[in-house]
């Protein structure tokens, strides 16, 4: 990943400060994968649930989410603000990791994968009150 950016910087001549280059290595080092007990570490947060229309109508997601399916969202970044602290969600944590990786890939730093799915997510946040964090 630093080898392309390198080469995007280079390829367009443009010279960054060291600081800015400094934090876009940090953040993309930084992992997409997240569990729910440590959702609080990125709090606020949106929860993204893109699994197929199907799938959110048999296992809906408690609490607060926002259900933008996997390639509409891959198709028009626009519908997420990149400076907001995301988390993806699916099934089983597959696309959802799929989906964070791209978006961080382009410059969307706090994006983030639930490592688990769904049914994990609707446990800890009954277990936990009725909230995530």
């Amino acid at each position: 990943m630093i080898k392309k950016c390198t080469k995007h910087f280079a390829e367009h001549k443009k010279s960054l400060p060291l600081d800015i280059i400094f934090n876009i290595i940090q953040n993309m080092k930084k992992s997409v994968d997240m569990i729910p007990k440590n959702l609080s570490s990125i709090a606020p947060f949106l929860v993204i649930d893109v699994r197929q229309d199907e799938e959110v109508l048999n296992q809906p997601i408690l609490g607060e989410y926002k259900h933008i399916k996997m390639d509409e969202l891959l198709n028009n970044s626009n519908l997420i603000d990149p400076k907001q602290n995301v988390v993806f969600v699916c099934a089983a944590g597959i696309r959802s990791k799929y989906v964070a990786e791209i978006f961080r890939s382009n410059g969307f730093f706090n994006a983030y994968s639930l490592s688990v799915g769904v049914t994990e997510l609707n446990e800890f946040y009954l277990s936990n009150n009725n909230k995530y964090i």
